[in-house]
């Protein structure tokens, strides 16, 4: 009688242990696909903005020198977070050694 309970509620935890990770596997699969969009239209912008930059500016005054500098720092900024999301399979197995290293010692 009570192995049979046992058995129940194990069966009841797995099941519902799997209902979660798989869950979990989509949301993860979700940001994966959005995050992969958002590189690709940040590529994009970066492209367009490295266009502008390169054309020559025929009004000289200091507003428009600093919307060039603030183009400039924006097109960094948007250099740096494609880079940070461009997250490779290596660098998981990466992570993951690191992580099982740290774990042993």
């Amino acid at each position: 009688m009570i192995i049979g309970i046992l058995l129940a509620l194990s069966v009841l935890l797995n099941v519902a242990l799997t209902l979660i990770a798989w869950r979990f596997a989509k949301i993860v699969m979700t940001i994966e696909d959005k995050l992969n969009d958002a590189t690709e239209t940040i590529g994009i912008a970066d492209t367009v903005i490295s266009e502008i930059l390169k054309r020559p500016l025929f009004y000289d005054s200091p507003e428009v020198r600093e919307v060039l500098n603030s183009i400039k720092r924006v097109q960094t900024a948007i250099a740096d977070i494609a880079y940070g999301l461009d997250i490779t399979e290596a660098d998981v197995d990466e992570i993951i050694a690191d992580k099982t290293h740290e774990t042993i010692n």
